[in-house]
């Protein structure tokens, strides 16, 4: 039999995911590694040096995985770690802090939490449909302890960008940047002595289905091809353990390895089928409603779905959030200031399309610096996606905008300059502060800032 088919028919699907935390001990999954059950698993990993948890449910469930992980050690907990920003893997945080403690997430784990919560008065009411037992089960905690918080909202001690490698007693944690997850700040911590990943929702609550790249109750949307890349990543890990958010490990190589092969396949095939649909004038809802996958590449569809995925594919390259005007355009534009012919823009213009006094520009040499950095900064970041997409080459994208928009050296070259990690770094902390799409930073320049590659060096060697 198919083994991704069979995986799928025995891994726990609706209500049996959605339990909340009962279990009366921690399970140990793997040599040192225990796992408290629950909406969203709790994890526990026993060093020498003390123990550490990774991800700590939802807040109201931290009571039970707390009292479950104390019955198997009660050592000093030296690291909180955690796979996402989502209510469900970071609400304990705060039950499990300890002096000493060392909280750390990706640099986007705070905008991650910003987003649910300006998002939670809808959530909540729309989230009452899906998690019913769930949320009365928060309730139930809320009145009954009334001085544990249920739901924690915590600031991790420590940011990472990139990859964050944690040693503590005899056990090696990386901690890995994996876009194109579940969330804005989707982390694989490795364990590679025992070859064990921690993936969380990397490819979604149920493992291996088709994943949704749009949301059931309100999120960001997922970008196709940065999950493509993200799980390239964990695939090259070569896991002998798969420890998901949700539902019990995967164990086996060959077969972790044949589920990554069959979401990876799955998922190009309804990306590329869907362009293809596009190209020859076809319309979207005629490609979400006919497109099926082949036997061959069968995936639960209990998560996302296929046509969910060609409509997110779709807005992927016709609903791009990155070319959305910025606020102050939207509004100029709605109250008519529209530039010379209304005489009102950015500046003010007299009755003959001349620029009024305030026209006059300030002389701020560091300022000016700050404005070229980010322009540019942006500009690479298109230029770097170009390449990526192969809408042209690395040298004819630099000629076009040497000859072409006659700027005094190509992008890639510029970027060369200062390197991929310097302008991924810019992008990140614009994309950090302002919380846009805008900024937000291509496959492409961070595998080139990972693997300190320059876009006219040699071939890049990716890892």
């Amino acid at each position: 039999m198919d083994p991704v088919r069979e995986l799928v028919n025995q891994r726990p699907w609706g209500d049996e995911v959605l339990c909340a935390a009962s279990a009366p001990e921690a399970l140990e999954v793997a040599p040192g590694i225990y796992m408290s059950p629950g909406t969203s698993n709790a994890y526990m990993v026993l060093t020498a040096g003390g123990r550490v948890i990774v991800n700590t449910g939802l807040g109201f469930e931290a009571l039970t995985h707390k009292r479950n992980f104390d019955a198997v050690s009660t050592l000093p907990t030296t690291h909180i770690l955690v796979t996402q920003g989502h209510l469900d893997h970071v609400g304990g945080v705060g039950l499990f802090r300890e002096p000493g403690t060392r909280f750390i997430a990706l640099a986007n784990n705070g905008r991650c939490q910003a987003d649910d919560a300006r998002i939670a008065a809808r959530r909540q009411t729309h989230s009452y449909v899906w998690f019913q037992e769930v949320i009365d089960g928060a309730l139930e905690v809320a009145s009954s302890n009334p001085d544990v918080v249920v739901q924690d909202a915590p600031v991790p001690d420590e940011l990472f960008t990139e990859q964050r490698v944690v040693e503590t007693g005899n056990v090696r944690f990386e901690l890995l940047s994996c876009p194109g997850g579940e969330t804005i700040d989707n982390t694989v911590i490795w364990l590679p002595t025992t070859r064990t990943a921690f993936v969380g929702n990397t490819f979604g609550p149920l493992f291996p289905h088709f994943p949704n790249f749009n949301t059931v109750r309100g999120d960001r949307y997922r970008d196709p091809l940065a999950y493509l890349e993200t799980l390239d990543r964990v695939r090259a890990l070569g896991a002998e353990v798969l420890i998901t958010g949700h539902g019990l490990p995967i164990e086996g190589a060959a077969l972790i390895r044949a589920c990554l092969d069959r979401l990876e396949a799955a998922v190009r095939y309804v990306h590329d089928q869907t362009l293809l649909g596009i190209n020859q004038g076809r319309d979207i809802d005629d490609i979400a409603r006919e497109l099926r996958l082949p036997d061959e590449l069968y995936v639960g569809e209990g998560y996302g779905r296929v046509s969910w995925g060609a409509r997110t594919v779709w807005e992927s390259f016709f609903y791009e959030s990155r070319y959305r005007p910025s606020f102050t355009q939207q509004r100029m534009v709605e109250a008519g200031w529209l530039g010379r012919k209304t005489g009102r823009g950015y500046f003010t213009y007299d009755e003959k399309g001349q620029p009024a006094a305030n026209a006059v520009p300030s002389i701020a040499p560091e300022l000016g610096e700050r404005i070229i950095e980010r322009v540019l900064a942006m500009l690479i970041n298109e230029a770097a996606d170009a390449l990526n997409l192969g809408v042209a080459s690395k040298e004819d994208i630099d000629l076009a905008m040497t000859k072409g928009v006659n700027y005094p050296k190509g992008l890639l070259a510029w970027a060369d300059e200062k390197g991929a990690a310097h302008w991924l770094g810019v992008l990140e902390v614009l994309q950090a502060e302002y919380g846009e799409d805008r900024y937000r930073p291509s496959p492409l320049l961070r595998r080139m800032a990972r693997n300190s590659q320059l876009f006219h060096g040699p071939a890049p060697a990716f890892r």
